[in-house]
């Protein structure tokens, strides 16, 4: 027996979708019959939001009259005003370091009036890769990193360095006079937590030499290698997860170093303080 289909004929597709305009004509002719029979009453808007909803913020009381905020530069202008002071800075640099702590204080007064937040400061360490070719980029970049992180009001930073192209000498003196937390993804240069006297410093990377120059206080954490730690200083933590050359001259006698490698660190005869080679103190040493 033949089943019969139940999808539409053509004949009633064409029924069904025959001419729309007129049924909505004949619909509108007939609701315009009925409304000629209707008075027609004429409302005033105003009156019916008068009677029927009144004032909606008559329960509350008069807002007190209050100074007007001086807003704060957006993270775009301040990143933009950054990169202005950079271009212009001529970095006075020799090769010895010594013009490093002058130049740092230089670029301290030129950005004390704009305000970096930790992502400013985290997203101009990403385009410095913009002007790694540049003479004494190493130490430059080390000094503004240094001065935006001090000079703003955030104590949680993130550095990158990581994106630097193979080849490019390592950002020298980060965390120069540090009290706060900064944690660096990547390798870094000379000096890192140079003249420290409080927060932590967290490197992911490899560090070279001097880490900790100075340090009096706060915690420094390499997780990579370090040629050496600990010259001149009077305080603070250094701890090298994987191993560490040597300890520095002149290390005063209240700094820590710690040092987790496969051979202990090579101690300078003028060395103080004490310094550990997993777990064991190695300095002062024991008989």
């Amino acid at each position: 027996m033949r089943r019969l289909s139940h999808r539409p004929s053509a004949l009633s597709i064409s029924l069904c979708v025959s001419d729309p305009l007129s049924r909505w004509q004949k619909n509108r002719d007939t609701s315009l019959s009925q409304s000629d029979k209707m008075p027609i009453v004429h409302v005033n808007n105003r009156d019916i939001c008068q009677q029927n909803v009144g004032n909606p913020f008559r329960r509350y009381k008069k807002e007190e009259p209050h100074e007007v905020r001086k807003l704060d530069i957006d993270e775009s202008t301040a990143s933009a005003m950054v990169r202005a002071v950079w271009i212009k800075f001529n970095c006075d640099i020799n090769e010895l370091g010594g013009g490093f702590p002058e130049s740092y204080d230089n670029v301290f007064e030129l950005l004390k009036d704009i305000r970096c937040s930790a992502k400013d400061i985290e997203r101009f360490s990403i385009s410095l890769a913009d002007f790694q070719d540049e003479e004494h980029f190493s130490e430059k970049a080390g000094i503004f990193l240094s001065a935006m992180i001090n000079n703003s009001s955030d104590t949680d930073f993130i550095i990158y360095t990581k994106y630097l192209a193979e080849g490019t000498k390592e950002i020298r003196g980060i965390g120069y006079k540090n009290t706060k937390n900064i944690t660096v993804d990547g390798n870094v240069g000379d000096d890192i937590g140079w003249g420290m006297s409080a927060g932590r410093i967290l490197v992911k990377g490899d560090a070279n030499e001097f880490v900790g120059w100075g340090i009096s206080g706060g915690t420094i954490i390499i997780r990579g290698y370090v040629s050496s730690a600990g010259e001149h200083a009077t305080g603070g933590k250094i701890v090298v997860q994987k191993g560490l050359f040597s300890i520095g001259e002149g290390m005063g006698s209240g700094c820590e170093i710690y040092s987790n490698g496969k051979y202990p660190p090579h101690l300078n005869r003028d060395s103080r303080g004490q310094v550990f080679h997993k777990g064991k103190l190695v300095l002062p040493e024991t008989e």
